[in-house]
């Protein structure tokens, strides 16, 4: 993978008007320093996504996503970092060639070639449709009712029933064959000498990003042989867990209708798109993910997932309702009978057959308890089990307390009992999380310094570092004080600089805060401070760009920073000297109860000493926490 400098990331970043590049997906209105809009990552109806252009950062107040444009496209296109800047650098007219040339730091298989050897492949599969070579793909398609219009839409195709089409053409554009392999195109022989092409003789269905660049297919055999389907494996650029086939066509339905499809086949799409229904996707063969649900979820309310209507089809919608609704979204469930399929129901139906079947999709409830919850004994236990499992990812606690009352209705145990075992599992969730993350923690070296407070010290006055605080959680909320001076850092860099110079990482509380101002300050010690390269650092670390993100959009900040910058510099001087002042006292009180009348003597002297130092600091005019 290509390897771009930090410089050339900051000028493209620079160059790129990031207002305009988030208005093309949604629509934003100034308000104040932002422009605000519906946040295209979670459902809202009031406006909480702001994006500041002076600072060229995003920030969502309802769910606390925060980031730049890379980070934008990365999140809402599901695009690799590469991908991003790619995209962004052809947009501003950022020449990359030079960090991907082969004297570039970058793998033994860059991307770029994995993105070409599949774009000669749909070419190859388009054009084969076409020709002689695709006269039993196009028989099977016309058997279907696919027009050419649909088939353009989607970019279906059919692979020649040729060993080495694609491996050939890919070698006349440079690209060398163990790429084309690592694309998924090409299998390396059994005698380990070469390579031939993975499809042949199949009817292909390219998969694309949101950017339209194809990384990968789907392709159903036309001739008797097994697999009836075979799809791309997993490589660095197709992840099935995060993809859904159509999405890039049924975007703007979508949008409008705030509704998705969700089929199991590539044909049903085809179908369904055909006969008008413009917001319908498709698993890859897998079933519904955590991923493939948060993906939805940035772009629409409600899902209505459409199965076959045999056991293997209800346990397959069991499996995907969960992190459905874990995503917050409102679903339904159609399961069609008689061994129909979306294709089949528009055929002998048309789109009325199909929008009836709609019309009539089950609450997802209704599929997850399914008819076991009527009866008696084990059966009903499992399916009340299956219930709370499926429940207990819902966070909304008003939606989930409807689903449980109507839960609570079928099988005859109270609201409160089943609430009470959605928390004992929600408790029992957490409780895990918490120890992978205390398992993770461990792999950090103990703070410098932290020798603690030893009882046979002979210093006669105690540092405030001296004594070892309570460590606060990075998912606790920063004081007042010390949220301002990050506001400081991301507003002012002079100012914001002066502050990580004066007051190192060690006199903060919030451990993200004192990461926050150990880059800030080894910032200013090599030039400058500026906030875009403050946040630039952070990509990586989720909670401090979170953090700054909010900040720099709030409008708490957007005026007076300069005396906040001062206030904030005399807190935080008070705060030091109050501290010392509460471990002195302590220290006193010990020496006095031990007798040692001259270690109490220098006590006090330095109790004076730090009483009149915090006198002679002036408190603001509004004093913040500290």
């Amino acid at each position: 993978m290509a390897k771009y400098p930090e410089d050339v990331i900051s000028e493209i970043r620079d160059r790129l008007n990031l207002v305009e590049l988030i208005g093309g997906y949604v629509n934003l209105k100034r308000s104040g320093r932002n422009h605000q809009g519906l946040c295209p990552f979670h459902q809202e109806k009031t406006p909480s996504f702001n994006v500041n252009e002076d600072r060229q950062i995003y920030h969502c107040f309802g769910c606390q996503v925060t980031g730049d444009c890379y980070k934008f496209l990365m999140e809402h296109d599901h695009l690799s970092f590469p991908e991003a800047v790619r995209t962004l650098a052809e947009q501003v007219g950022v020449d990359l060639s030079p960090y991907e040339g082969p004297g570039a730091s970058r793998s033994a298989e860059d991307f770029d070639e994995l993105y070409r050897a599949h774009k000669i492949a749909a070419m190859i599969y388009r054009t084969a449709l076409k020709t002689d070579e695709g006269k039993a793909a196009r028989a099977e398609l016309a058997r279907r009712g696919l027009k050419e219009e649909v088939l353009e839409r989607y970019g279906v195709g059919a692979s020649p029933d040729a060993w080495d089409r694609v491996l050939n053409a890919a070698k006349r554009d440079g690209i060398r064959p163990s790429s084309v392999e690592r694309a998924g195109l090409a299998i390396r022989r059994d005698s380990g000498t070469g390579y031939y092409d993975r499809f042949r003789g199949r009817l292909m269905f390219p998969i694309e990003t949101l950017g339209n660049k194809v990384v990968g297919f789907g392709g159903r055999i036309l001739e008797d042989g097994e697999p009836k389907y075979l799809n791309s494996p997993e490589t660095p650029i197709f992840q099935k867990r995060r993809m859904l086939y159509g999405f890039p066509q049924a975007r703007d339905g979508l949008r409008a209708l705030r509704e998705a499809i969700l089929v199991e086949g590539y044909t049903d799409v085809l179908a369904l798109s055909q006969a008008g229904f413009t917001n319908v996707l498709a698993s890859l063969g897998t079933a519904f993910t955590e991923d493939h649900a948060k993906f939805l979820a940035r772009t629409t309310e409600r899902v209505v997932v459409v199965f076959d209507g045999d056991d293997a089809g209800m346990k397959a919608a069991q499996t995907s309702i969960a992190p459905l609704l874990s995503a917050g979204l409102a679903v339904r469930v159609v399961l069609l009978p008689g061994g129909q399929d979306p294709d089949s129901l528009v055929r002998e139906g048309g789109a009325e057959a199909f929008s009836r079947a709609v019309e009539a999709a089950r609450p997802a409830l209704d599929v997850v308890l399914g008819e076991e919850i009527y009866e008696e004994g084990v059966a009903r236990e499992h399916a009340v089990r299956r219930g709370l499992e499926t429940l207990s990812g819902v966070t909304d606690p008003l939606r989930r307390r409807v689903y449980l009352e109507d839960m609570a209705a079928r099988c005859g145990t109270p609201p409160e009992v089943l609430e009470q075992q959605v928390r004992a599992l929600r408790k029992s969730q957490a409780a895990a999380a918490q120890r992978r993350t205390e398992r993770d923690s461990l792999r950090g070296p103990a703070p410098a310094g932290g020798s603690g407070g030893s009882s046979g010290s002979t210093s006669r006055s105690p540092e405030p570092a001296a004594i070892v605080r309570a460590a606060v959680p990075e998912t606790a909320r920063p004081s007042v004080l010390e949220r301002t001076v990050v506001a400081v850092m991301v507003h002012d860099g002079a100012r914001g600089a002066h502050l990580a110079r004066k007051f190192g990482p060690e006199r903060f509380d919030h451990p993200v805060v004192a990461r926050i101002v150990a880059k800030a300050a080894d910032l200013a010690r090599t030039g400058s401070l500026k906030p875009n390269d403050l946040m630039a650092a952070f990509q990586e670390d989720a909670v401090a760009y979170g953090m700054m993100g909010e900040l720099t959009t709030s409008r708490e900040y957007a005026i007076g920073i300069a005396q906040q910058a001062e206030d904030c510099e005399v807190l935080m001087e008070r705060r030091a000297l109050e501290r010392e002042m509460k471990d002195v006292m302590r220290e006193m009180k010990k020496a006095n109860a031990r007798g040692d009348a001259g270690e109490v003597h220098d006590y006090v002297r330095r109790k004076a000493e730090l009483a009149k130092g915090i006198a002679a600091l002036r408190a603001p005019k509004n004093p913040y926490e500290t």
